[in-house]
């Protein structure tokens, strides 16, 4: 039995892993030329340019996730830094925030700055930490015991949080430092509509130290998944973009190249963007009405405009991640920016020269204007470098002589994105998550029998964990549908 696999990202591997494990041969077709799709970085003259990591549910041993990442080959590969503060905050009263991974100093910090906010607080930090304790063992047997004891700490957190939004619970603090800060807790997305379990969720995990950066960052991480994939006999190929998924009779078949060639298949998996894979590789012929609703109607996580920097400075001694409130705006492609969110590494010895740093700076955009720069080359060029301009600058107000110090600028707008993962409107991570709105979408389309989704699409909320489990979920589906005993 043979599947090919559609896209070389987490959920493409994943999958590859999981299916080589259980014993079906397989063969991953990639448009791109490297392994990673969206999880991806690239150089520039000695600079690491990270486009995706911030950090990896999962990274810390024996912790909630950790055996199906170190399954997928993302966990036991390299040294996880799992860091004191997730991100600071500063208001536009000029107070500062800081979001301590310690959850009893986040909470004395939070009290200190607004008493009489005490009893959400408490609420928050006491809920954050029952969630904490919930190791739930995806990936791998357990015994009864523990996943009851899991669930008693997990489920009620997921039930009392996912009705309530972010905006919501900002809304009910009384310190205007502290609702700009936590609807600003994601940096650069102000994601005032995700369910507040997100958050309670990416506290518990932190708190837990399970929540690491990987040294190296997301190419070299993706690379490791790959070389365990390989080294199961998996086969990969690069630079072929997947034109037509072939069918025969009312059952997946194979797929044709954009050059023509075709390869069979008794198993099709898309772990792709699933509007093309849906609307262009099989023609629209079988989109649910699930798919073919949120195509209409479903927001999409926000595309981004990133600013990369090499900077011959060492930036290390300040905090990695930031969101600041501007006091001179930013106006990029007709939107005007009133944040900054960026970040530094100074803690991966990897990602710079010596004594000098990479500094990211992310903004939320739109697909449709770059679309429309897009169709003038200069227009898209000099709005690319203003983009670039103006994030120097701002950095130059709070690091003096930063901007003399530049070596290496890089502007990666959402048709970036889109020409090198084909995801759709540039979307980073697919789906909007929101109260009301946190279901899977199918894994399997009626009337198509031999083909499977895997990836962002199929599961909210994107992610490596997320990827992953989408892959673990396609794969038992393939192994009960084929009668296989799932390893």
């Amino acid at each position: 039995m043979k599947a090919i696999i559609i896209g070389a990202g987490i959920a493409g591997l994943s999958a590859g892993i999981l299916l080589r494990e259980n014993g079906i041969e397989t063969e991953i077709f990639e448009m791109h030329t490297l392994p990673g799709g969206l999880c991806t970085a690239w150089r520039r003259g000695g600079y690491t340019f990270d486009g995706c990591i911030r950090y990896v549910y999962g990274s810390g041993e024996g912790r909630m996730m950790h055996a199906l990442m170190r399954r997928v080959g993302v966990a036991g590969t390299r040294e996880f830094v799992e860091h004191e503060e997730s991100i600071r905050v500063e208001t536009t009263g000029g107070e500062t925030v800081i979001f301590h991974c310690d959850l009893d100093r986040l909470e004395a910090h939070l009290l200190e700055l607004s008493p009489q906010d005490a009893k959400v607080i408490r609420k928050l930090i006491r809920d954050a930490k029952s969630t904490s304790r919930a190791d739930l063992p995806m990936g791998t047997p357990s015994n009864v015991r523990d996943v009851m004891t899991a669930m008693a700490h997990f489920v009620p957190q997921v039930l009392k949080y996912s009705g309530t939004s972010m905006a919501a619970f900002a809304g009910s603090l009384k310190s205007p430092a502290l609702r700009e800060a936590f609807l600003h807790y994601y940096g650069y997305s102000k994601l005032d509509e995700l369910p507040l379990f997100a958050l309670v969720m990416d506290l518990a995990e932190r708190h837990a130290r399970n929540a690491g950066w990987p040294l190296g960052g997301s190419l070299d991480l993706m690379r490791d998944v790959e070389k365990k994939y390989v080294a199961l006999g998996g086969k990969v190929r690069y630079g072929c973009k997947v034109a037509e998924i072939l069918t025969e009779g009312n059952r997946a078949a194979g797929i044709r190249l954009a050059d023509g060639e075709t390869h069979k298949a008794d198993i099709v998996i898309s772990a792709a963007d699933a509007y093309t894979t849906l609307q262009e590789m099989l023609g629209g012929r079988y989109t649910p009405p699930a798919y073919r609703d949120a195509f209409r109607s479903e927001e999409l996580i926000a595309p981004i405009l990133q600013v990369s920097l090499g900077i011959g400075m060492d930036l290390s001694h300040a905090p990695h991640s930031q969101a600041v409130a501007l006091r001179e705006p930013i106006e990029v492609a007709g939107i005007r920016y009133d944040w900054l969110s960026f970040k530094h590494y100074g803690y991966d010895k990897s990602m710079a020269p010596q004594g000098k740093s990479t500094v990211v700076a992310v903004l939320e955009t739109d697909f449709s204007a770059w679309e429309a720069l897009s169709r003038g080359s200069e227009r898209y060029r000099m709005e690319t470098e203003s983009a670039a301009a103006q994030v120097v600058a701002r950095l130059s107000d709070r690091y003096p002589g930063l901007a003399d110090k530049v070596e290496q600028t890089d502007v990666a707008t959402p048709l970036t994105w889109l020409r090198y993962t084909g995801n759709h409107k540039g979307s980073p991570q697919g789906w909007q998550t929101k109260p009301g709105h946190m279901e899977s979408f199918p894994y399997k389309l009626p009337g198509l029998d031999g083909f499977y989704m895997a990836g962002q699409w199929v599961r909210r909320g994107g992610g490596l964990p997320g990827g992953a489990m989408s892959a673990l979920e396609t794969v038992r589906r393939i192994c009960k549908d084929n009668k296989l005993r799932f390893q």
